[in-house]
């Protein structure tokens, strides 16, 4: 057993006996993330190794964790698209400037460092047209490739007006009036959204 823990210590930590300092572990961090990889395989036919493992794991600086974190798992992009109606049921859609094909699509964007998605939602929103949304409703989260997408609906009631470069125009759709250009995967998630009305 001993041997067991010495090779993760190994893994972990460099050669026997010489313990990283933190600064030299963020240094080869990416270089051991493979080794300390190898090392939790290892150790889940261990049982008392992984009492070990996760009890150095625990008493890691939250710094050191988090970047072990983020250097071993994917990242992503993270977005928001809001289908937005009025009261006459007509579908909000911005023509963007730096859309491929069609421009025309619902509103949306990025998330800031920090910010909740419905915030997301309500800025972008604001940005783009300077409307204020009710009834905002998250209703699903979906991946593309390494972006996710999170899905909402809301209403808007005032005068919507191109308050962005990023927009050429704006306009309110019926459902079965939406651009042609637009792509059948757009208008499907529009329905999808719409499908039980606010």
């Amino acid at each position: 057993m001993i041997q067991d823990y010495l090779i993760f210590l190994n893994c972990v930590f460099g050669k026997f006996g010489k313990r990283l300092t933190i600064s030299e572990l963020k240094k080869n961090l990416f270089a051991s993330v493979q080794s300390v990889n190898f090392a939790f395989k290892y150790l889940e036919k261990k049982s008392m190794l992984k009492k070990i493992a996760g009890t150095i794991w625990r008493k890691m600086p939250t710094t050191l964790r988090r970047t072990i974190v983020r250097l071993t798992q994917p990242t992503f992009t993270v977005s928001v698209v809001v289908v937005v109606t009025n009261k006459t049921g007509e579908v909000l859609l911005l023509d963007h400037v730096l859309r491929p094909a069609s421009g025309w699509d619902v509103p949306g964007g990025f998330l800031e460092y920090g910010e909740q998605p419905a915030e997301t939602v309500e800025r972008e929103l604001f940005e783009e047209t300077g409307l204020a949304l009710e009834n905002i409703e998250m209703i699903r989260a979906r991946t593309i490739g390494r972006h996710i997408e999170i899905l909402f609906r809301a209403r808007a009631d005032g005068i919507a007006e191109v308050k962005s470069r990023e927009i050429n125009a704006l306009g309110w759709f019926k459902i079965n009036e939406l651009p042609q250009q637009m792509s059948r995967i757009q208008k499907s998630v529009i329905e999808d959204l719409l499908k039980n009305s606010l």
